[in-house]
């Protein structure tokens, strides 16, 4: 989808008056968890309290009340709980390097280039990246690995725009945003935590990446979308609705309209290119997970998102509505305070 021209516009707060109603975000596949999630938990917090560095036991505690370890039990509720482990463990440090970045103006270069003991967060990324390495097939870890290289690129286009306070047109915006969500790594990650590896045919199939490209698309608007009034009340405006007020001049309310139709779009165009790839190829079974496996990581990050403290402090998640929308007010005075008012 294009939107207007290309241009930047200077990213100006918007103002702290305005409010605005999310819809409700359009999702087909319901969500689940998978039934070993108690002990992924467990595991993964053993990692985090052995391997990651915080500021204190506030610190560490806020941490672990965001419920890490359910994104990926979310995204993948068949995964093998062993290897969820490991994937957690990843997720939970690439969360925690993402908020060090926003608060200390740090360069992801530095952190993607110092996978050793030199740097605070060099310890947790050698293990795990040596577990990964170490049990992931060849080709699902060059996969993985490119994934992150990707990612690290995206963050950096990022950084440099938000060091400029700048923003840029939408389809650069989303150009970039696609590499610097990290789903790549969790494509490749979903063939490794379900044991499985597609050939090399499959994977240059244009009809499955059509389906990647949609899921993925789902994924970052369903993100940028939950995560707005969070990112903008901490001076984080690299987000698609920002992007449209700022850049597109679209009202507030518009602009969250639009992002809702947005992902209403990437729901339906995922469910056509999966329908396509699973008339093309009745008889692969590892395909047929695969095609789940891009329907889950929509509903479990949908899911995820809402109820997460990381974007709306602690008692303001999801209540349980499974048709609701939500009235938010943009105080940057209040940046913990989330209104959830139940809509008729």
């Amino acid at each position: 989808m294009t939107i207007g021209s290309a241009m930047t516009a200077t990213a100006v707060p918007t103002r702290p008056e305005c409010a605005y109603v999310v819809p409700a975000p359009v999702c087909r596949t319901p969500a689940r968890v998978n039934p070993e999630y108690p002990m992924i938990y467990e595991d993964n917090a053993a990692w985090v309290r052995r391997f990651v560095p915080f500021d204190g036991a506030e610190a560490m505690s806020r941490f672990f009340e965001r419920r890490y370890a359910l994104f990926d039990s979310m995204i993948y509720p068949t995964g093998l709980p062993s290897r969820l482990v490991h994937s957690s463990c990843m997720t939970s440090l690439m969360f925690e390097v993402d908020d060090l970045a926003l608060r200390q103006h740090a360069a992801f270069g530095e952190i993607a280039d110092e996978w050793t003991t030199g740097h605070p967060y060099g310890p947790a990324f050698a293990d795990i990246w040596s577990t990964l390495e170490d049990n992931m097939p060849a080709g699902v870890f060059r996969r993985y690995r490119q994934g992150w290289r990707d990612c690290f690129r995206g963050m950096l286009a990022e950084r440099d725009y938000i060091d400029r306070g700048v923003l840029p047109d939408f389809d650069t915006y989303l150009e970039i945003r696609q590499l610097s969500f990290g789903f790549r790594p969790l494509l490749a990650c979903g063939e490794y935590v379900h044991g499985i590896e597609l050939s090399p045919a499959m994977v240059a199939d244009p009809d499955l990446e059509h389906a990647q490209r949609a899921a993925g698309m789902h994924l970052l608007l369903v993100n940028d979308l939950i995560s707005f009034r969070k990112e903008y009340t901490h001076g984080d405006l690299f987000n698609v609705v920002a992007v449209l007020v700022h850049t597109h001049n679209q009202r507030l309310q518009a602009a969250v309209d639009i992002t809702g139709e947005l992902i209403r779009a990437a729901d339906a165009e995922l469910a056509g290119a999966c329908a396509t790839l699973l008339h093309r190829y009745p008889l692969l079974p590892d395909l047929h997970l695969y095609v789940r496996t891009l329907n889950s990581l929509c509903a479990g990050n949908l899911r995820w998102s809402l109820e997460t403290t990381r974007y709306h402090g602690s008692g303001f998640g999801w209540n349980g509505l499974r048709r609701r929308t939500e009235t938010i007010g943009l105080d940057p005075s209040r940046p913990r305070a989330s209104e959830t008012v139940r809509q008729p």
